[in-house]
């Protein structure tokens, strides 16, 4: 394998096939056995679905006209304007598109994976030609440490779960390698005496960054600085630059495109948006540094332990390290084989500038990844942030092997690293994998088997996860052609959203031990459904809009509150203590069918100090008050309903304005600042119940 006598097309062509086809069948073999047939993370749900909307040319969907949209909103999606979008970048959604247009989104994966092979090939053969100062058609070392790298690629545990799950970092990997690789083919064959520019390699190159920014932002920026330094430094840069230019531009487009039909902005970034609606303090989840970053509902955890003082230089130090640490096991499955690629520094040192460029561009990552407070790892995920530079790893891990002990045979040491970096997956990266598999109920929370197994065709199904519910979602679909996937809330939004689809046949899927059934479902009957709504307001999570602060559900156990959960309102003092601070959030109210209400806010003492109030208004946004509720948290009893107002409701829905009021503080008193976990909530909200006032 590693000492080819004979450097054929044909003979790369074979090894390249079965390699690739290796990885691919080993990445299908990873959907299997760890994630038991489909996504696990809710990141990945996520992805899954923005592919089958992708798939129909939606890169943002209608919420479905009269029905509760609380049914539909949920985690890692964004409302905006009546319409839905997920938060991630387009470009790997795009991917899976293509997959969900052939009936087998989850084979995305392990093609990538076949293509990551091919694309470490390329690359290593770049790096080895560079270090050694040889041509690489005819240089059967050049070719060994190639075909070393692309072995690596498919050893690697790490690179297995990137091309298995929903993730965008096995695109990432291949668009970065793709885009580098082409970088420096085109060095190299363009700075030969009387040699044309390689405008055709540059451009790919282009188009790579471009499809990598519209994949992982992040992950853009190192790569684009390289790729300048290495086209401004060729031998006709104007033309290199200028071809790489030209190729970022569709992929640009494809982001600029997906966050207007997200925001309705062209240049708001999806994911802010959507922390800016769903979480707090304000501007929690920024790119930089300072106070208030950090988003306390999604990393609560995170932030209570990590950015007590803010996110500042040591903090950044502190993640990065903790990064770095969990990277070292992706390449190899064990940190001390990926330390081996460090043996190539001297020939960075001995002006090998693609060992260079290398090494700054994973150098560039880490600090890329730096202002980004959250660390992103997680079994069997390792460092996924600086996953999409293990080919570049691989290449110089290659290439490092080649100059170990030059007297021992290449063919020798190569199958020494590939048996050690297979056992260390045996017996030290394999645990890691095992936890993946066994977190989250141990399968995915919706698997497509199971309607069929329950002979349910066509059906309303509620699920009690966003992961379920994400998997099963596709926009296009309604009852009269097949399932239609909605969030359980276990109140009237599930009533009205069944009645108002006309009374269906509805299951709940429940999962378990034994795997998932599909429970027959009608609304529950009890006094109070006879004679009015009841619609929790921890089920308006993650509201249509927040300003000046954040709501989140809160469980209030050992209390009566209903579900035993709120939904609480908080903020935090950005200036002096003595200043008031004001939060609002803006909720749907369902209304079942227009007529006049009996509306009764039911609200906690849970702790708070504040003031709350409670407006019913027509249009989202709007200042004229239907129905206006004023308490205190401290004034009320621990299970308190605010006074019943009659308000005129239209069909389908109407807006709830909940706001909470911090009074300013007596002179002198401490200011109050981040972290915000742990903060006592102003108010809090339970539910309201609407019964149908008498003509």
């Amino acid at each position: 394998v590693f000492e080819a006598r004979a450097l054929t097309v044909s003979s790369r062509t074979r090894f390249l096939t079965v390699t690739g086809f290796a990885a691919a069948f080993l990445s299908l073999g990873y959907i299997a056995v760890y994630l038991r047939g489909g996504p696990r993370i809710v990141d990945a749900t996520s992805y899954f679905m923005q592919g089958r909307a992708l798939s129909h040319g939606a890169l943002a969907w209608p919420i479905p006209e009269g029905l509760p949209s609380a049914s539909f909103r949920g985690r890692f999606l964004l409302s905006h304007d009546g319409h839905l979008a997920g938060i991630f970048p387009p470009g790997y959604p795009l991917l899976l598109a293509v997959g969900f247009l052939v009936g087998a989104p989850m084979v995305i994966g392990p093609v990538l994976a076949a293509a990551l092979v091919v694309a470490t090939y390329a690359l290593a053969r770049e790096i080895a030609a560079n270090a050694l100062a040889t041509n690489p058609v005819h240089d059967t070392r050049v070719e060994g440490v190639a075909r070393l790298a692309a072995l690596l690629s498919v050893a690697s545990a790490a690179l297995r779960y990137h091309t298995a799950d929903t993730m965008s970092h096995g695109a990432a990997a291949a668009l970065v390698t793709t885009a580098f690789a082409l970088a420096l083919y085109a060095r190299r064959v363009g700075d030969a005496p009387e040699a044309a520019p390689c405008k055709l390699a540059w451009l790919g190159a282009g188009l790579a960054v471009g499809a990598l920014a519209s994949t992982r932002i992040a992950s853009s920026l190192p790569l684009a600085v390289v790729l300048a330094v290495l086209a401004a430094r060729a031998r006709q840069p104007a033309a290199a630059i200028g071809a790489t230019a030209a190729g970022v531009l569709p992929g640009l487009g494809l982001l600029v495109a997906a966050q207007h039909a997200a925001t309705g902005e062209l240049f708001a970034s999806t994911q802010r948006a959507y922390y800016a609606q769903a979480d707090g303090p304000p501007g929690c989840f920024r790119y930089g540094f300072g106070a208030g970053i950090g988003c306390v509902y999604e990393h609560a955890d995170y932030v209570r332990i990590g950015l007590a003082h803010g996110y500042g230089v040591l903090s950044a130090l502190v993640t990065s390290f903790r990064r770095v640490h969990m990277h070292l096991g992706d390449s190899a499955n064990a940190a001390p084989l990926a330390l081996l690629a460090l043996v190539t520094i001297r020939d960075a040192r001995r002006g090998a500038r693609a060992v260079t460029a290398s090494f700054l561009l994973i150098a560039g990552f880490v600090v890329a990844y730096a202002p980004f407070y959250f660390d992103g790892g997680y079994p069997g995920g390792g460092a996924r942030f600086f996953a999409d530079v293990i080919p570049l790893e691989h290449g110089l891990l290659a290439l490092a092997v080649f100059r170990l002990a030059p007297s021992a045979a290449f063919a020798r040491k190569a199958t020494l690293l590939l048996g050690a970096a297979l056992a260390a997956f045996a017996f030290h990266a394999v645990g890691w994998h095992q936890q993946l598999a066994v977190r989250d109920g141990g399968r995915p929370m919706y698997e497509p088997d199971a309607p069929r197994r329950a002979h349910v065709e066509k059906a309303l199904v509620l699920f009690e996860t966003d992961q379920g519910a994400n998997l099963a979602s596709d926009p296009s679909m309604t009852v009269g052609r097949g399932i239609v996937a909605a969030r359980a809330h276990g109140d009237d939004h599930d009533r009205v959203l069944f009645d108002n689809l006309g009374r269906p046949p509805a299951y709940l899927y429940k999962l378990g031990e034994a795997g998932p059934t599909l429970v027959p479902w009608t609304p529950p009957m009890t006094v109070s459904t006879l004679t009015g709504y009841t619609f929790e307001a921890e089920a308006e999570w993650p509201p249509l809009a927040q300003s000046g602060g954040w709501v989140t559900p809160r469980w209030a156990s050992g209390t009566c509150a209903s579900g035993a959960r709120t939904l609480s309102i908080f903020a935090v003092r950005s200036a002096a203590a003595s200043t008031p601070a004001l939060a609002e959030a803006w909720l749907e109210l369902p209304v079942p069918e227009t007529g006049g209400y009996n509306v009764t806010p039911f609200v906690m003492a849970l702790g708070g100090h504040g003031r709350g109030t409670l407006d019913v208004v027509a249009t989202l946004h709007g200042e004229t008050s239907l129905g206006h509720w004023t308490w205190h948290d401290d004034g009320i009893t621990p299970c308190h309903s605010v006074e019943t107002a009659h308000v005129a409701l239209t069909a389908p829905h109407a807006y709830l304005r909940f706001r909470g009021d911090l009074p300013p503080e007596p002179p002198g008193a401490p200011e109050i600042s981040a972290p915000a976990v742990g903060l006592p909530p102003i108010v809090s909200l339970d539910r309201i119940e609407l019964t149908k006032a008498p003509r």
